[in-house]
C-alpha cells in the first residue's frame, strides 16, 4: 500500500464519519421541527438532506477514481462538506430561537 493509498483511505473514513455526523445532525433537526417552524426552516432541512446524499455520492466515486481525479474529488468533496456543515449549524441555530 502506497503513502497516497494511505492518505486516501484516511480521507474516506473522515469524510465516512463527517456524513454520519450531519446525517444524524438532520435527523435531530427534522425530529425538533415542529409546527410552529417556518415552512423555509423545513425546506431548508430537506434541502440540506439531499446536499448530504450528493456528496455520499462523491464520496463513493472517490472510491473507484483514478489517482488523478482523486486529488480533484477530495478537494470538491471538503469544500462541499464544509459549506454543508455551515448550513446545518446555521439551520440548528434558526430552530434553536423558535423553540
Amino acid at each position: 500500500m502506497t503513502a497516497q493509498d494511505i492518505l486516501t483511505k484516511a480521507h474516506e473514513r473522515k469524510t465516512s464519519a463527517e456524513l454520519q455526523h450531519i446525517k444524524a445532525r438532520l435527523d435531530e433537526l427534522r425530529a425538533r421541527a415542529t409546527v410552529t417552524t417556518s415552512r423555509t426552516e423545513i425546506d431548508a432541512i430537506h434541502y440540506l438532506t439531499a446536499k448530504r446524499q450528493e456528496i455520499e455520492t462523491k464520496h463513493h466515486e472517490l472510491t473507484t477514481a483514478t489517482e488523478a481525479k482523486e486529488q480533484q474529488l477530495e478537494a470538491e468533496l471538503d469544500e462541499e462538506m464544509a459549506r454543508l456543515k455551515s448550513a446545518v449549524e446555521q439551520v440548528a441555530a434558526k430552530l434553536k430561537k423558535t423553540s
